[in-house]
Parts: structure tokens; sequence; C-alpha cells
């Protein structure tokens, strides 16, 4: 089925509360929202969904974690906190577009085994924030997708990922591959053109 383009204005927003127990592990969430780089992505992707993160669900503690790659590094939150804020002004609820999405064949081959393992590859990835010269080497690669050129080898992703690799290579330990657009790096909207990935909801701003 894939995510369309205009998900935000063809489904109707459903609150983060509402959501929540229906929301799986492996479950996708799309961003629309500005700045620079995701502007970059925007441009070099003609899309309107310029961030993922995918959700790990820590049911021991009962916690519905998003996993992401930022540019200060790879991090994780709790999912209300992400879309609500903290209540206490350190974050704010987020104000961009929202699309909580999903990958048909995740629940199929996700096992013990595997959740411990695209876990491991998530986690052990937090923390460092990237150099600037990785930064740049990101925004290179980018753009030389846009303009059609032959990524050269010394910009291909090592471990200094933009969100969608981030995402892309953790799904691979559960043994999916997301069909790439071919601009020389994997985006937002490649995961959104999947035909196996289907719209959950658009999850409504916090008032």
């Amino acid at each position: 089925m894939s995510v369309p383009t205009d998900v935000f204005k063809a489904m109707s927003a459903r609150s983060y509360a509402d959501l929540r127990d229906d929301i799986r592990q492996g479950d996708l969430l799309l961003f629309s929202q500005g700045g620079f780089m995701p502007h970059l992505i925007e441009f070099a992707t003609n899309s309107p969904f310029s961030h993922i993160g995918f959700v790990i669900r820590l049911e021991e503690i009962d916690r519905v974690m998003l996993l992401e790659a930022l540019p200060s590094g790879v991090t994780s939150a709790a999912l209300s906190v992400v879309v609500n804020g903290n209540g206490s002004g350190a974050q704010r609820p987020y104000r961009g577009g929202l699309v909580l999405a999903r990958h048909d064949d995740f629940a199929k081959l996700v096992t013990a085994q595997k959740l411990h393992e695209i876990s491991e590859f998530a986690f052990d990835r937090f923390g460092a924030p990237y150099a600037a010269s990785e930064i740049v080497k990101i925004a290179l690669r980018v753009l030389a997708g846009r303009l059609n050129i032959k990524m050269p080898r010394l910009l291909q992703a090592d471990d200094e990922y933009i969100c969608s690799e981030y995402v892309g290579a953790c799904y691979q330990k559960v043994g999916i591959s997301i069909p790439w657009n071919g601009l020389g790096f994997l985006a937002p909207s490649d995961f959104a053109s999947d035909p196996k990935v289907q719209p959950i909801a658009v999850i409504a701003n916090a008032a």
C-alpha cells in the first residue's frame, strides 16, 4: 500500500494516548519537520518525510521507546515524550507532522532472538555524537544523490548514519531490506513508498 504523500489530509489524526496500546515492535515513525538537514532531505527526495525512527517496546517496564539517529548521534526517548513533551518545558511537544507506519513483514520475521539482535545493534550505536566532518559527509552524500552523481566510496555510510540509514541497518538484522530510490542513500521516503509499509495513523499534536 505504501504511505501516500497526502497522508496528513487523507487520515484523521489520533492522539498518542489513543494509539499507545496498538503500537507494535518495529513500527516506524515518519516525521515532517523543519531545519536545514530535513529540508535538504525533502529537496533530495521530493517528499514530505524528512526523518524516521522506529519503536522498541520494553514490556518489562511498560515503555514504548523511539530509536532514532540525530545529528547529535543515535539516541532513544519515550515515544510519549517525543510526541507530547515531558511537561516540564525541557522538551516541548512535537509540532511537525507524525505518521505511525508498519512493515507487513516485521511481525512475521521477528523472533525473540531477532529482536535481541536488532536491539543489541541499535543500542550499541547510542551516544557518540558525529564529528563535524561526518555531518558534512552525510550532507554531501544526500546532495550527490540529488544531483545524480555516482557516490564516491569516501562518502559511503560507515557508522555515521542519517536517520533512515540507521533504521534500514536495524531492519536488516530482522531480514528486511527496504527498496531505495537509487539516489545514493536510503531516505525516509523509501520507507514511505515501500508497498509493504502501511500507514497506521497520523498522530495528533499535543494541545
